[in-house]
């Protein structure tokens, strides 16, 4: 199966998965195996990705106790709407400001990450919210021996 470009995926079944929003085209072509020749073109259609509306925190989703972990909310995604912060809250007590930032989590659980943006304010002066909460499990690393 090409999946827009030239990128491939043989077998009976496929998945991809596309680095951003765009428009691809995708085909399913049956091979013959034993010549590699396109036997037939199952079939072929244009789609249109579309990147969704929403606060979005880029981070592990599983960590270390006592290990920093990197956070990031460069990829929210929001029309009309101009960020002019970013409020992070890491469900330990700890917070920060700003598009990127670091935690340590002290011990082992479940942390209900928050992240919210505010807008800059509109030409009646009022400011916009929106957030989003990614729960992070954060475990002891397995002993090696």
């Amino acid at each position: 199966m090409g999946f827009g470009g030239w990128n491939q995926n043989k077998g009976m079944e496929a998945e991809h998965c596309f680095e951003k929003a765009g428009q691809y085209f995708v085909k399913l072509n049956v091979i013959d195996t034993s010549t590699g020749n396109l036997y037939f073109n199952e079939a072929s259609y244009n789609f249109v990705l579309e990147d969704i509306e929403q606060v979005y925190i880029n981070s592990v989703d599983t960590c270390f106790v006592n290990k920093k972990v990197q956070f990031d909310g460069i990829g929210t995604n929001l029309k009309n709407f101009i960020i002019r912060e970013y409020y992070w809250d890491f469900g330990n007590g700890k917070f920060a400001k700003g598009p990127y930032a670091t935690n340590v989590f002290p011990k082992t659980g479940n942390y209900p990450v928050r992240l919210e943006v505010t807008s800059t304010e509109d030409t009646a002066g009022n400011v916009q919210k929106a957030c989003v909460l990614k729960n992070i499990v954060v475990v002891e690393p397995k002993n090696r021996k």
